[in-house]
């Protein structure tokens, strides 16, 4: 399954998201891309809606930055 989540910005991301239902009867609703995303609840619609807080809550918190690293011709040098 994916959901579609639409940023604040311009930019948009898709995540995948796992449903696996447990021994108990819930269903957990993980983001295998995200590091502890996950969450449990009784219903397929409450885990899902569950998750969708909870990412919303995560991408309002993560600034996204891009690291250029190159080598120099006199040795391994960050710049």
């Amino acid at each position: 399954m994916n959901l579609h989540v639409a940023a604040q910005s311009s930019s948009d991301i898709t995540l995948h998201i796992l449903l696996e239902q447990q021994a108990n009867g819930h269903i957990r609703a993980t983001v295998p891309a995200l590091q502890n995303c996950s969450v449990e609840r009784a219903t397929r619609e409450e885990a899902l809606e569950a998750i969708q807080q909870l990412l919303l809550e995560r991408l309002a918190a993560i600034k996204a930055c891009v690291a250029l690293i190159s080598r120099c011709s006199t040795g391994n040098h960050l710049h």
